[in-house]
C-alpha cells in the first residue's frame, strides 16, 4: 500500500526484504481471513507472509505446499483460489 498523509508504512526489511508493505491505517474494519497457497519455488517466500500476516493479526489459511520439494502449483493454488470464490477465505 502506498502511504497517504501520514501513514506509517513498514519498510521491505522490517518484511524481510521482500518488498512487502502494509499501512498501518487499514480499509478493512478487522481481521480478515486469507488463503495462501504456492509451489515449492515460493514456499520461503509464503511462510514469510504467513508469519506476517499472523503478525498483523489476519488468519492465513495455508493450502500448501509445506516444504520445498518439488511440486505442481495447481494442486495447491487451485484450492486456494477455490477458497476466495467462494468466500471462505480474502
Amino acid at each position: 500500500m502506498r502511504a497517504e498523509g501520514k501513514t506509517r508504512v513498514a519498510t521491505s526489511a522490517e518484511l524481510g526484504g521482500f518488498g512487502l508493505a502494509k499501512s498501518s491505517r487499514s480499509r478493512w474494519s478487522g481481521a480478515m481471513t486469507i488463503a495462501l497457497g504456492s509451489d515449492h519455488a515460493g514456499f520461503e517466500f509464503k511462510e514469510r507472509v504467513k508469519a506476517w500476516l499472523i503478525a498483523w493479526g489476519h488468519t492465513p489459511v495455508d493450502f500448501g505446499c509445506s516444504n520445498a520439494s518439488p511440486v505442481d502449483y495447481p494442486d495447491f493454488v487451485v484450492p486456494a483460489a477455490a477458497a476466495v470464490a467462494l468466500g471462505r477465505c480474502e
